[in-house]
């Protein structure tokens, strides 16, 4: 079994080639997380005495947002429009980042496997066609991610005509 994991992390390493539309996806994933990072430490440092608020008479120099500024402003404007649904947007923006992705698995900042559409449906496609399988086992233990890449995972699972044996937690 083991074996036939590292034979399917060595066919996901052969294959190193990038589209340009997988190189744009992962500028956007990582351009959102940006975003999504500075927009969460913004809010979370959020002091009414900090510029542009209006109320208070004299207002804090220099700001104590930890974004700055830009921050302060942002945090000031998202507070005053949506109010405490800002954090339901952030957390389910945070769903949108999630841990399944669409193209290949790779690692994460902290050192953590993010699971990949692409390198799951080669596995599962190859597993599939070696003869030495009798079946395949998944285990899930996930918090979620993209719904396109769950999509796409599970109708790959579908077209397996060997016996899946599911285990979650």
């Amino acid at each position: 079994m083991a074996r036939q994991a590292v034979a399917a992390r060595e066919y996901e390493e052969a294959d190193d080639a990038m589209s340009p539309a997988m190189l744009a996806r992962r500028v956007g994933w990582i351009a959102l997380a940006a975003a999504w990072i500075f927009l969460v430490v913004a809010l979370v440092s959020f002091d009414s005495a900090d510029w542009p608020s209006h109320t208070v008479s004299a207002h804090n120099d220099p700001t104590r947002n930890l974004c700055g500024p830009a921050g302060a402003l942002v945090a000031y404007w998202c507070y005053h429009v949506i109010g405490i649904g800002s954090w339901v947007l952030l957390a389910g923006l945070a769903g949108y980042l999630g841990v399944i992705v669409t193209g290949r698995s790779a690692s994460d900042m902290f050192g953590g496997e993010v699971l990949g559409s692409e390198t799951f449906i080669k596995s599962v496609q190859k597993a599939d066609k070696d003869s030495s399988v009798k079946a395949i086992v998944l285990r899930i233990d996930s918090p979620g991610g993209s719904a396109l890449a769950s999509d796409l995972m599970w109708r790959a699972l579908q077209k397996v005509k060997k016996p899946i044996v599911v285990s979650m937690g």
